[in-house]
């Protein structure tokens, strides 16, 4: 058995999808699985790319089927056809370091018993028409710390210290899982890895239920590659782009999941990635008869950073609308009181592009890179190989930067912010 598994699910993307299948097979390491899954309209463009790799053992192919399946029909059969010790899912625009391996050998031998691990993420910005050039920010440090599951409740299901989304990740997507807390999942939430259609807060909330252990480290192992077909990309191209692949992709799941909406918390999909988050969340609980209260306050301020994802003003004020119509409605207007967001243009300057700091700044445009691999292979240098890094149970070797973080995330909550119960079972 493989000691990890790199997933990768797609449909109709085929020109980033055979660039990460190539660059993933570069690897010379003999303990990843690849599962390459694809889902497309025509299915002959990946048959035929697949047979250059067909005598490779690290790989499984799946094949588009007769017929079109859902995202969450192709994640699950995707998943399950994996067989590591440990599981991550990255899209087809993207890539994941399978070095990662080396660190998962080491984790175990060094802390039996953790389930889950998060790292950072870089940035890569497919170029695009009419998409603005953004800035890649690489912080080289290599940390690694050990996450309270307590704290992980109050992030993600309270929503402390939030931005647009919860601040903890943990979602089998571009985080890495392991094999006995996959099947937990699997036994304990209807026999299958992902039932929401939001695949990977439908990940994120089953990981952070289920699971017990749980690690972080600054060292990124993955990159988002954002083109202009994701749904990350379309959220940079504008906010109709955006609604437009959300009919597409109800109507290739068959339904429409804002009849779904929780009657308590009327927010779904249609408002925002916030709204969508919450739609996902509140779903799983419901349907499993968990409760939890005190994160209303925190989410309607979530909403308000989800307007800042658009510097358009006509596209901002839109969204905003759509968002303080929903919380005046909902329980009387009671929150209405904590959505205050404002407006502010778009920074016209000439970009930074070098180091503040700790951190190196590189704007997108600058093509010394042309893929997300490249981009990592650049960026990796600045690290430390997985072999190398500290992971110490004391955190003598942490950084001043890892140390405040550990602080931050073992620190209690604000008084009175809200209570979980329902979560261990």
């Amino acid at each position: 058995m493989a000691k990890l598994s790199i997933c990768v699910p797609s449909r109709n993307r085929q020109f980033y999808f055979q660039q990460t299948v190539r660059a993933l097979l570069e690897s010379p390491r003999s303990d990843v699985e690849f599962v390459f899954a694809d889902n497309s309209d025509d299915a002959s463009i990946m048959a035929d790319f697949m047979t250059e790799f067909a005598d490779d053992p690290r790989v499984v192919f799946l094949a588009s089927k007769s017929c079109v399946l859902s995202m969450l029909d192709n994640w699950e059969r995707t998943v399950a056809a994996a067989t590591g010790d440990w599981v991550t899912v990255i899209g087809d625009d993207d890539y994941a370091d399978p070095e990662l391996a080396a660190l998962l050998t080491r984790m175990d031998a060094a802390h039996a018993g953790i389930e889950a691990v998060d790292w950072r993420k870089l940035d890569y910005f497919w170029p695009a028409e009419g998409v603005a050039r953004s800035h890649i920010k690489i912080e080289p440090n290599s940390d690694f710390v050990i996450i309270p599951r307590t704290r992980l409740f109050e992030r993600y299901f309270l929503w402390e210290g939030a931005t647009c989304v919860p601040s903890v990740g943990y979602s089998i997507y571009h985080s890495a899982v392991s094999r006995p807390l996959l099947e937990r999942i699997r036994q304990r939430f209807g026999g299958t890895y992902f039932e929401h259609p939001t695949v990977d807060y439908d990940s994120a909330t089953k990981v952070i239920l289920e699971g017990r252990h749980f690690a972080y480290t600054s060292r990124p192992f993955s990159v988002h590659g954002r083109s202009p077909l994701s749904c990350s990309g379309l959220m940079m191209a504008g906010l109709q782009q955006l609604r437009r692949k959300n009919v597409e992709f109800m109507q290739e799941l068959g339904r429409d999941i804002r009849d779904e909406v929780d009657a308590d918390a009327p927010f779904d999909y249609r408002l925002g990635v916030t709204g969508s988050i919450l739609q996902t969340v509140r779903w799983i609980l419901r349907r499993y008869g968990i409760v939890i209260d005190g994160w209303q306050e925190n989410f309607v301020r979530a909403c308000a950073e989800n307007c800042y994802l658009y510097v358009d003003s006509e596209q901002f004020h839109q969204l905003a609308d759509s968002y303080r119509s929903a919380i005046s409605n909902w329980e009387g207007g009671r929150y209405l009181a904590f959505f205050n967001p404002l407006y502010s243009p778009k920074f016209e300057g000439e970009p930074f592009t070098g180091v503040n700091g700790s951190i190196v700044y590189v704007l997108d445009d600058v093509r010394i890179f042309e893929t997300p691999s490249e981009l990592y292979g650049i960026a990796s240098a600045m690290f430390e190989a997985p072999d190398d890094m500290v992971l110490a149970t004391d955190h003598s070797g942490l950084s001043a930067v890892a140390l405040a973080l550990r602080q931050a995330l073992l620190d209690p909550p604000a008084p009175a912010n809200g209570t979980a119960t329902g979560l261990c079972a």
